[in-house]
């Protein structure tokens, strides 16, 4: 039995979007079907699915505690979220600058 760490889950969930994505795929040609389309595309499911992460209505379907098997505490979830939006204004201009 392992633990994961909450980036562990962000991105288990981010690679499983495209793994959806590739199987959900329907398109009449193969090199624009799932992770072959074009890269803003490809990213939208598995950043929809990274969002789980986050969610303080389905982090706990994720987490709990390894010994106890308590579900992750408010406050702790709280603060996860704190620090994800920490530097949101630097992502936000490295966006634009890549824009």
């Amino acid at each position: 039995h392992r633990s994961m760490s909450h980036g562990e889950l962000e991105t288990l969930l981010h690679e499983f979007g495209h793994a959806l994505h590739s199987l959900l795929s329907r398109t009449e040609f193969q090199h624009t079907s799932g992770t072959r389309g074009p890269i803003d595309w490809v990213e939208v499911p598995s950043h929809l699915m990274e969002h789980f992460a986050w969610d303080k209505r389905s982090l706990p379907l994720f987490s709990s505690h390894f010994s106890t098997g308590k579900q992750i505490p408010f406050d702790l979830m709280k603060s996860l979220q704190r620090s994800k939006n920490a530097f949101i204004g630097l992502e936000t201009q490295q966006q634009l600058l890549y824009a």
